[in-house]
């Protein structure tokens, strides 16, 4: 009988692997100004691109009458953000936000695709150790009729 107990673990990181930030997207809010937006939805990060051309992340933002500020987050070398300072820009300043939601066909796919390759690999690992099995189970038949002096039948 298989063991699944060996494969939880796998199995589990392959299912944790699935939170990756390619199921996450930067879309703009329909139909409403920045400011309102994040008065109303509160969002944790968002990004904001500039009259200029520039464009910023912000974490926690929050809105005034005049102007839209947050903690602006700086690019690592290797990677990741990290937060800096305090930021505050202009209401006209701002050409386009966009908020931080998941991308739920992206995800399904995923999901589905990731749960087809563990069940194919349950299945793989199961046919594996039965056949294995199988295979040991007669090498004591084997054994005993290569030493037989009558040979098997």
């Amino acid at each position: 009988m298989f063991d699944f107990r060996r494969i939880r673990r796998p199995i589990a990181a392959l299912l944790l692997v699935l939170h990756l930030p390619a199921c996450y997207h930067y879309v703009a809010p329909d139909g409403m100004a920045p400011q309102e937006y994040i008065a109303a939805r509160k969002p944790s990060q968002v990004h904001v691109t500039l009259t200029d051309g520039s464009r910023m992340e912000m974490l926690r933002p929050w809105a005034s009458t005049d102007s839209l500020g947050g903690l602006r987050l700086v690019p690592l070398i290797g990677g990741g953000h990290t937060s800096g300072a305090p930021v505050s820009v202009p209401r006209r300043g701002v050409q386009r936000l966009e908020v931080y939601r998941l991308n739920t066909g992206t995800t399904l796919v995923g999901v589905t695709a990731a749960l087809a390759a563990a069940v194919a690999a349950t299945v793989a690992l199961m046919a594996l150790t039965s056949a294995a099995g199988a295979a040991a189970a007669d090498i004591p038949h084997a054994v005993d009729c290569a030493l037989s002096p009558f040979g098997c039948d």
